[in-house]
Parts: C-alpha cells; structure tokens; sequence
C-alpha cells in the first residue's frame, strides 16, 4: 500500500510543479497555433488518463486484475527515476524562463536556448515528464499497469518532440539544425 501512496505523491509533484512553475502569463496559456498538429490535446488527454490510470492501480489489485508484478527490488526503481524526471524537467523550466510555453509557438524576440540543461538534452521538460510517469507507474509495481503508462507516455512524446522539432527548424532554421547535432533529444549521450 505504502508504493501506491509514493507513486500518488510523485504524481501530485508533478502537477505542483505544473502549476508553479508556470510563472508568466504566456506559459500558462494554451494558445492554439499552426505548429501543435493536435500535440497539446493529444499529450493532455494521455497525461490524464496515465495519472487516472496510476491513481486506481490499488483497485487493480483489490480485484485481482494485476496478475503480473514486478518484485519489490525493481519497486525501489520507480520513485528514484521519478526523482529524476522531477529535477530534470524543472531544470529545463528554469532555464527556459519565459520561453516556457504549454503550446508550441514563437515568442516575441524568440531565441534558441542552448545552455545549462539544454546543452545536453534539446528536450528535458519532456524527458522529465516521461521519467515521472514511467517512475509512477514502476513504483505501483503493476506490470500492465506500467506497460500501459508506458507506450502511451512514450508515443505521446515522440510525436511531440518530432511536431516540435520540426518548428524549431522553420523558426532556427540552420542555427537549430547544427544545435541538434551537439545534443541528444531526452536521454544525455545516447538518445
């Protein structure tokens, strides 16, 4: 019982972090653009139903519909990658300051950021969100439960960071394509 209370707590820490780290009007925003090819929606909706998903994950079990767990060792896993994707995403939000947005789009006097965090990964915010949940979902120790969390956070993100990307290039152009060869997307030195 202890795990699912850690993995509603990492779920409640990344939603304060949403709330307060979002520190400008723009970045509370959610400005449709031509950019978001339904990206925004689309990662809304599978952040809710992963948290609804994580947050019955007790229910699962009462029912006896959890036939596979992971031992408790691999348990211990979760909550130090959620701890991870917790630093690691609210790295990224402060230094992106106020070019943090909830939607894709260009701000006025837009410029690349490519130092601190952003120096190794061109997407930590996502990189964080996904350690958070795939951490969440391992710390219920349900393995369909983190199966699930885990192909529709992981989908969710890579179609985000490919429509995203493919703004940056029409915003960077060159400047964003070079950018891409010195850093990694979501995971430092490999990926």
């Amino acid at each position: 019982m202890a795990m699912y209370i850690i993995a509603d707590v990492i779920l409640l820490a990344f939603f304060i972090i949403e709330i307060f780290a979002r520190d400008s009007k723009e970045a509370r925003k959610v400005t449709k653009t031509e950019f978001e090819k339904g990206s925004t929606d689309f990662a809304g909706l599978v952040i809710v139903i992963s948290s609804l998903t994580i947050i019955i994950a007790p229910l699962l079990d009462y029912f006896n519909l959890s036939p596979f767990t992971f031992a408790f060792p691999i348990v211990i896993i979760g909550p130090i990658l959620a701890i991870i994707g917790i630093i690691v995403r609210t790295f990224g939000m402060l230094t992106l300051g106020r070019f943090y947005t909830r939607t894709l789009q260009k701000a006025e006097n837009h410029i690349l950021v490519t130092d601190g965090i952003y120096k190794y990964l061109r997407h930590p915010g996502y990189a964080g969100t996904i350690f958070i949940f795939l951490g969440a979902s391992l710390t219920t120790g349900n393995m369909i439960l983190f199966v699930l969390v885990t192909l529709l956070i992981l989908l969710t993100y890579l179609y985000r960071i490919h429509v995203e990307e493919k703004m940056l290039v029409l915003i960077f152009g060159e400047q964003y394509i070079i950018y891409k060869k010195h850093s990694k997307k979501i995971i430092p030195f490999i990926y």
